[in-house]
């Protein structure tokens, strides 16, 4: 299996709890999809942690509104893109630097977002962060000055965003 698409409707819950730690037993899988599906075995806040997939390169989740922190503390080493869209109640992203392979990041509609660091992603090109996240008030500085390939900074409807530091250094945006 080399592409996985998991799109859940309001009437089939999808435990993501019981999902993601088997995902480790597709060796092959290259692209994942997860949209709406939703923690139903827990009323809590809930940390994902991601497990290691050695051969995704390409990872979308949209709509989770269960997930508040999202951890990449297991190997990806081939992942290039990732989309992280309405996840309304995510506040933090950790362990991006893990993702040396990342080429393209996308955050959209995710209100909650305070606090992501992209720094050591030295293969990162595109950075695409757009409307809705409220949360966000400025871009982690020690992040963009280590960017080194980074071409595009597509920031979009940032109400909040009140700081870019470090971008003046850059000369190909």
């Amino acid at each position: 299996l080399e592409k996985l698409l998991i799109y859940s409707r309001t009437s089939l819950q999808l435990d993501i709890g019981f999902l993601l730690p088997r995902l480790s037993n597709f060796s092959r899988l290259r692209i994942l999809e997860l949209g709406g599906v939703i923690d139903s075995s827990t009323d809590h806040d809930q940390v994902l942690a991601l497990p290691s997939v050695k051969e995704l390169a390409t990872l979308r989740m949209c709509n989770l509104k269960s997930i508040k922190k999202l951890i990449f503390q297991s190997m990806m080493p081939k992942l290039e893109s990732l989309s992280l869209e309405q996840m309304p109640n995510m506040k933090e992203i950790e362990g991006l630097a893990e993702l040396k392979s990342l080429k393209k990041i996308t955050l959209g509609r995710c209100e909650s977002l305070e606090k992501f660091e992209l720094s050591g992603l030295h293969n990162l090109e595109e950075v695409c962060i757009y409307e809705g996240c409220r949360g966000l008030e400025r871009l982690p500085s020690s992040s963009l000055a280590n960017l080194v390939k980074l071409q595009r900074l597509k920031l979009k409807y940032l109400p909040s965003l009140r700081e870019i530091a470090g971008i003046e250094g850059f000369k190909c945006l």
